[in-house]
Protein backbone atom coordinates (compact mmCIF):
# COMPACT_ATOMS: atom_id res chain seq x y z
CA UNK A 1 0.00 0.00 0.00
CA UNK A 2 1.75 3.45 -1.10
CA UNK A 3 1.42 6.41 0.95
CA UNK A 4 -1.24 8.23 -0.80
CA UNK A 5 -3.60 5.00 -0.47
CA UNK A 6 -1.95 4.48 3.14
CA UNK A 7 -3.13 8.00 4.62
CA UNK A 8 -6.71 8.17 2.50
CA UNK A 9 -7.51 5.02 4.32
CA UNK A 10 -6.46 6.34 7.21
CA UNK A 11 -8.63 9.37 6.76
CA UNK A 12 -11.67 7.54 5.90
CA UNK A 13 -11.82 5.09 8.73
CA UNK A 14 -14.60 4.97 10.59
CA UNK A 15 -13.19 6.13 14.32
CA UNK A 16 -11.50 9.04 12.43
CA UNK A 17 -15.04 10.18 11.35
CA UNK A 18 -16.23 10.12 15.26
CA UNK A 19 -15.96 12.69 18.01
CA UNK A 20 -14.13 12.43 20.86
CA UNK A 21 -14.39 14.53 23.46
CA UNK A 22 -16.10 17.08 21.22
CA UNK A 23 -13.31 16.89 19.09
CA UNK A 24 -12.28 14.88 15.69
CA UNK A 25 -9.18 12.76 15.53
CA UNK A 26 -8.21 14.60 12.43
CA UNK A 27 -9.71 17.88 11.55
CA UNK A 28 -11.78 17.99 8.48
CA UNK A 29 -9.71 20.48 6.70
CA UNK A 30 -7.10 17.98 7.18
CA UNK A 31 -8.90 15.01 5.84
CA UNK A 32 -9.96 17.25 3.05
CA UNK A 33 -6.30 18.23 2.10
CA UNK A 34 -5.18 14.37 2.14
CA UNK A 35 -8.06 13.78 0.13
CA UNK A 36 -8.34 15.89 -2.61
CA UNK A 37 -5.27 18.18 -2.87
CA UNK A 38 -2.90 17.03 -5.98
CA UNK A 39 -0.02 18.94 -4.14
CA UNK A 40 -0.44 17.43 -0.37
CA UNK A 41 1.47 13.90 -0.90
CA UNK A 42 4.29 15.21 -3.14
CA UNK A 43 5.23 17.94 -0.35
CA UNK A 44 5.17 15.59 2.32
CA UNK A 45 7.38 12.79 0.90
CA UNK A 46 10.45 13.74 1.74
CA UNK A 47 9.16 13.66 5.16
CA UNK A 48 8.02 10.45 4.98
CA UNK A 49 11.27 8.83 3.08
CA UNK A 50 12.98 10.05 6.50
CA UNK A 51 10.72 9.13 8.65
CA UNK A 52 10.61 5.42 7.53
CA UNK A 53 13.50 4.13 8.94
CA UNK A 54 12.60 5.56 12.25
CA UNK A 55 9.03 4.43 12.05
CA UNK A 56 10.75 0.52 11.29
CA UNK A 57 13.21 1.16 13.97
CA UNK A 58 10.40 2.02 16.99
CA UNK A 59 8.78 -1.15 15.44
CA UNK A 60 12.01 -3.16 15.67
CA UNK A 61 13.09 -1.95 18.79
CA UNK A 62 9.32 -2.15 20.54
CA UNK A 63 9.11 -5.79 19.55
CA UNK A 64 11.81 -7.04 21.11
CA UNK A 65 13.09 -6.75 25.22
CA UNK A 66 16.69 -5.19 24.94
CA UNK A 67 19.28 -3.72 26.43
CA UNK A 68 19.70 0.32 26.30
CA UNK A 69 23.38 -1.05 24.30
CA UNK A 70 20.88 -2.89 21.92
CA UNK A 71 18.96 0.59 21.38
CA UNK A 72 22.49 2.51 20.52
CA UNK A 73 23.10 0.13 18.31
CA UNK A 74 20.20 0.52 16.98
CA UNK A 75 20.57 4.34 16.72
CA UNK A 76 23.69 4.10 14.92
CA UNK A 77 22.33 1.35 12.21
CA UNK A 78 19.47 4.40 11.78
CA UNK A 79 21.67 7.24 11.36
CA UNK A 80 23.98 5.58 8.92
CA UNK A 81 20.63 4.61 7.19
CA UNK A 82 19.22 8.09 7.41
CA UNK A 83 22.92 9.73 6.38
CA UNK A 84 22.35 7.67 3.02
CA UNK A 85 19.27 8.12 1.71
CA UNK A 86 19.83 9.21 -1.57
CA UNK A 87 18.80 12.97 -2.93
CA UNK A 88 16.44 12.29 -5.83
CA UNK A 89 15.97 14.30 -9.06
CA UNK A 90 13.29 17.23 -7.62
CA UNK A 91 14.18 16.88 -3.98
CA UNK A 92 14.94 19.67 -2.03
CA UNK A 93 18.44 19.76 -1.15
CA UNK A 94 17.61 22.50 1.72
CA UNK A 95 15.09 20.05 3.47
CA UNK A 96 17.10 17.23 3.22
CA UNK A 97 20.29 19.02 5.02
CA UNK A 98 18.54 20.36 7.23
CA UNK A 99 16.67 17.21 8.30
CA UNK A 100 19.98 15.38 8.66
CA UNK A 101 21.08 18.05 10.69
CA UNK A 102 18.70 18.14 12.74
CA UNK A 103 18.67 14.43 13.23
CA UNK A 104 22.96 14.25 13.54
CA UNK A 105 22.21 16.95 16.30
CA UNK A 106 19.25 14.95 18.10
CA UNK A 107 21.81 11.70 17.95
CA UNK A 108 24.51 13.43 19.61
CA UNK A 109 22.48 14.76 22.28
CA UNK A 110 20.77 11.19 22.80
CA UNK A 111 24.31 9.38 22.84
CA UNK A 112 25.36 10.53 26.25
CA UNK A 113 28.77 9.40 27.52
CA UNK A 114 26.47 7.09 29.98
CA UNK A 115 25.01 5.65 27.02
CA UNK A 116 28.64 5.48 24.97
CA UNK A 117 30.14 3.63 28.08
CA UNK A 118 27.46 1.03 28.32
CA UNK A 119 27.49 0.18 24.80
CA UNK A 120 31.36 0.13 25.11
CA UNK A 121 31.04 -2.51 28.01
CA UNK A 122 28.32 -4.20 25.89
CA UNK A 123 31.03 -4.66 22.92
CA UNK A 124 33.68 -5.28 25.06
CA UNK A 125 31.74 -8.10 27.29
CA UNK A 126 30.58 -9.47 23.85
CA UNK A 127 34.64 -9.47 23.03
CA UNK A 128 35.51 -10.73 26.89
CA UNK A 129 33.10 -13.80 26.61
CA UNK A 130 34.75 -14.80 23.10
CA UNK A 131 38.17 -14.73 24.64
CA UNK A 132 37.37 -16.59 27.60
CA UNK A 133 35.48 -19.13 25.32
CA UNK A 134 38.86 -19.26 23.07
CA UNK A 135 41.63 -19.13 26.07
CA UNK A 136 40.15 -20.65 28.72
CA UNK A 137 40.86 -17.36 30.82
CA UNK A 138 38.99 -17.03 34.14
CA UNK A 139 36.03 -14.50 34.83
CA UNK A 140 38.33 -12.52 37.09
CA UNK A 141 41.13 -12.07 34.80
CA UNK A 142 38.31 -10.82 31.98
CA UNK A 143 36.99 -8.25 34.45
CA UNK A 144 40.47 -7.08 34.99
CA UNK A 145 40.95 -6.56 31.10
CA UNK A 146 38.07 -4.94 30.66
CA UNK A 147 39.09 -2.65 33.63
CA UNK A 148 42.31 -1.54 32.27
CA UNK A 149 41.07 -1.46 28.71
CA UNK A 150 37.91 1.60 30.10
CA UNK A 151 40.49 3.12 32.54
CA UNK A 152 42.73 3.95 29.23
CA UNK A 153 39.58 5.11 27.08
Amino acid sequence: MNSRQSLSHLCLWEDVQKKIGGLLPVAPDIVTIVLHDAEFLPAIEPGIKIMKPIVDLIRDEESHDLSLASCMLGLIRLAKTISQLPIEDGDNVDFWQHTKAIFNRHFFMMNTKTHSLILFLHLMCQKLAILQAINGCSFKFMVEVALNIAKQW
